[in-house]
């Protein structure tokens, strides 16, 4: 078997995503997996709009979509009284809702797509080391029968989760802590007439629950161990029953649960996501609380903007590696703060800060413009690159989409293959800017669009906007390109 240009350990989703994304650019990988097999457990259960945005690029978002659960709202109670209750159907995406479905049916649909590329997932292939220098990483591999294997790739990137291997083999220090509190957890029926079409919190003074709509009329409760148990008790399907009734005011049984467990939450973060030619994405680089259900969410996003940067060195292309860092290093960084504010602000036990919160929130709910700002940061519309060094443009815009920012692309009509140039503008006023660009050596996708803002956006392969000018500014977009 030839060296590969990198090496991915971990074949989770992030491992997954970052496997077809330089499977469908032409880039030699392997991915490997110490599991033989993967895992039967639902785990993360979420999957925001802009995920779906990213597979939809990669045409696996409709599969996904039919594997789930759609779910268009999100309401709080305390007791029976209402605190909030907002629907995403508001959002500026194709995808309006927050997908509710197993990990285990993400990791299909994108092992499909892996396989359907032409790529292979070695499982029960463990990585176990490695050694970097100027031009390469040596990684020993172990195999089921115990064989073992040394690789040589140019690049090594770490998708294999909060232990990663690779993360503690390249001298990435994990700075952060644990919340005192545990979590408890249970996925079983619930027979009672709980609201399935939305995410469903619950506040109460021993603690918060939540209740997670599935398929196969199945739910996902998350709460907060009860003040009574924080000895690292193992929950019972009985003790969540106990919690249910307490925090809830709907009744109804638990029933036919196929997963109970308590686990801790961490929030830690590597300080870069690079380090020589080893690289993180995923929960190697950051793990934090479940608030919000965007760890998933947020690897995934690592592993879309670091393939098609791995795909332009193969290529012989600029070392663009360190923006990657930057870049992802500081949408974690911002997931980890509002998380923890979030979780923090949701567990307070003293009645006077509850009831604080739960004024504002009925009064942030009332305000749209509010509602509308926090449903884009749960659904990770929000996330952007404004000041990175790998965006730019021709002057300084305060209005309209800026460099960095999401493209909004409702038909999906750009491909993230290449990199494309959206022009907004008298079609005859660009003839001699697209016969320049169509000339360059690397290929650009043309796209005219009449409504919106004038002006020319260069769009990387992650569906960002990297340029912006203004119509007539196509000279410094050409000395763009050529630098």
């Amino acid at each position: 078997m030839s060296d590969p240009s990198v090496l991915v350990s971990g074949a989770g989703p992030t491992g997954l995503l970052l496997a077809a994304d330089l499977s469908r650019r032409g880039v030699p990988f392997r991915i490997v997996d110490a599991a033989p097999a993967p895992s039967p457990l639902s785990r993360a259960i979420v999957v925001h709009a802009r995920t779906l945005e990213i597979l939809r690029d990669f045409g696996a978002a409709d599969e996904l979509v039919s594997r789930g659960v759609p779910l268009s709202r999100v309401r709080m109670f305390r007791g029976s009284a209402p605190i909030l209750d907002v629907d995403f159907s508001q959002l500026d995406t194709p995808f309006p809702y927050l997908l509710c479905v197993h990990q285990t049916e993400t990791e299909q649909v994108l092992a499909n797509l892996v396989e359907g590329l032409g790529g292979q997932i070695e499982r029960g292939v463990r990585y176990t080391g490695m050694s970097q220098d100027a031009d390469g990483v040596n990684s020993r591999l172990e195999h089921a029968d115990g064989r073992e294997e040394w690789v040589r790739s140019r690049w090594l990137v770490g998708c294999d989760g909060a232990h990663s291997q690779v993360r503690k083999d390249g001298g990435f220090a994990f700075s952060g802590a644990a919340y005192a509190e545990d979590l408890w957890l249970v996925d079983c029926r619930l027979d009672c007439d709980y609201p399935s079409d939305g995410l469903t919190s619950f506040f109460a003074p021993s603690g918060f629950l939540a209740c997670f709509p599935m398929a196969h009329d199945r739910v996902r409760l998350i709460c907060t161990a009860p003040p009574e148990y924080r000895d690292g008790h193992e929950p019972t399907l009985a003790d969540l029953q106990r919690a249910w009734d307490d925090r809830t005011e709907l009744g109804g049984a638990l029933a036919d649960a196929v997963w109970v467990a308590r686990f801790k939450i961490h929030a830690r973060q590597v300080k870069r996501y690079r380090n020589g030619r080893v690289l993180l994405a995923g929960d190697a680089a950051h793990i934090h609380s479940p608030v919000g259900g965007q760890g998933m969410n947020t690897g995934l996003q690592d592993a879309h903007n670091l393939g098609w940067r791995l795909a332009q060195l193969h290529r012989g292309g600029r070392d663009t590696l360190d923006v990657y860092s930057d870049e992802r290093h500081a949408v974690g960084q911002r997931l980890l703060r509002g998380t923890d504010i979030a979780t923090k602000v949701g567990t307070w036990r003293n009645p006077v800060l509850r009831k604080i919160r739960d004024t504002a929130a009925r009064i942030g709910a009332s305000i749209p413009a509010l509602q509308h700002l926090v449903l884009r940061g749960v659904a990770e519309l929000d996330v952007h690159y404004r000041g990175s060094a790998g965006v730019g443009g021709s002057r300084t815009f305060l209005t309209g989409l800026r460099p960095g920012d999401r493209f909004p692309d409702p038909q999906g009509g750009l491909s993230g293959e290449t990199r494309s140039l959206v022009l907004v503008g008298p079609r005859a006023h660009f003839d001699d800017l697209v016969g320049v660009v169509s000339g360059l050596a690397e290929p650009i996708a043309i796209h005219y669009r009449g409504e919106g803002p004038q002006g020319i956006y260069l769009i990387r392969p992650d569906l960002y906007v990297g340029w912006r000018g203004q119509i007539d500014d196509g000279p410094a977009l050409l000395k763009h390109l050529r630098s």
